[in-house]
């Protein structure tokens, strides 16, 4: 600014200093509107930012948000990071991240790669749940009500009620050992609850099998003779899985001779041939006959 003042040499020392005031003054709006262009707001904790890495070793990220500040990733949470994803983690790439402190003692913003995955871990339960999707989740614990599942980042629960693979109507102890066997192994469910802010993610194995059910339908016809696998046995009758679909052996169509419970013929895992009697495709219900199968012990008798 001295030079451009210096070169009004030809004019009056007052009409200099108008000048001078004038263009301080230009310069100072020039640089408030770059104040109200640049985002001076201070962060919060739990709020969600998205940002560039700008730096990355073992110790630390550094992430540009676009704030005042840059934000440290710390070496606690990159360890709990797997080691593809933390391999990933290099500096141009975009990332979201959970404010963990907006200042700590040295006045670091701190943030959290994991937390900011696990957002994006409910926002895609969120979206599968009102799509209707179907997802493999494992199991990875059990209680008194079910089983509990892992879905990506998160933990999710199905209850007894929403369970295909346990058999039906097995004693306490029988349905203990059945779910303590599941944890470890992978299920199809559909996620149908997500409620993120208390922490609750709601699945149903029974709900993805009715659904691969309604399009096997299209696939098996009333008078059809099949194979399939005993999967639950109630005083009415036993459950029978056709390839994936369930069907009901009514008691009375399970033996020529009287049958007081289908135990007395059948155990859960035993493989039966059945012929198909009727569909429901309303209620889903299918309804078989193993007795129609079977030689008939009266007729040869004299």
């Amino acid at each position: 600014m001295d030079s451009i003042v210096r070169k009004l040499r030809f004019t009056t020392q007052a009409e200099a200093l108008l000048i001078q005031k004038n263009l301080i003054a230009g310069e100072f709006n020039e640089f408030a509107a770059l104040l109200e262009e640049y985002d001076y707001e201070d962060p919060y904790r739990g709020q969600i930012l998205t940002g560039t890495i700008i730096e990355a070793n073992e110790r630390e990220l550094m992430i540009d948000v676009g704030l005042k500040r840059d934000a440290f990733v710390p070496r606690t949470d990159l360890e709990r990071l797997d080691k593809d994803l933390l391999s990933a983690l290099i500096p141009g790439k975009q990332v979201k991240a959970f404010v963990m402190q907006p200042a700590n003692a040295n006045g670091d913003l701190i943030v959290s790669i994991n937390k900011g995955l696990e957002l994006s871990d409910w926002e895609d339960a969120q979206q599968l749940s009102t799509d209707g999707g179907i997802v493999t989740v494992r199991v990875v614990g059990v209680n008194r009500g079910g089983v509990l599942v892992s879905y990506h980042r998160l933990t999710g629960f199905i209850s007894m009620s929403q369970l295909t693979s346990i058999a039906r109507f097995s004693s306490n102890d029988e349905l203990n050992d059945a779910k303590n066997d599941l944890i470890g192994t992978q299920l199809r469910v559909k996620i149908i609850e997500v409620d993120r802010l208390r922490n609750r993610l709601i699945s149903s194995e029974r709900a993805a099998r009715i659904q691969v059910q309604k399009v096997k339908m299209d696939t098996i016809s009333v008078g059809q003779d099949v194979r399939g696998r005993v999967v639950g046995l109630v005083d009415f009758g036993a459950f029978v899985d056709i390839g994936g679909l369930d069907g009901l052996i009514h008691i009375s169509k399970l033996d020529h001779r009287f049958v007081e419970h289908p135990g007395e013929i059948l155990t859960i895992g035993d493989e039966v041939h059945v012929r198909i009697e009727s569909i429901d495709e309303n209620s889903n219900r299918i309804s078989l006959n193993r007795k129609i199968l079977l030689a008939d012990p009266w007729c040869c008798v004299s």
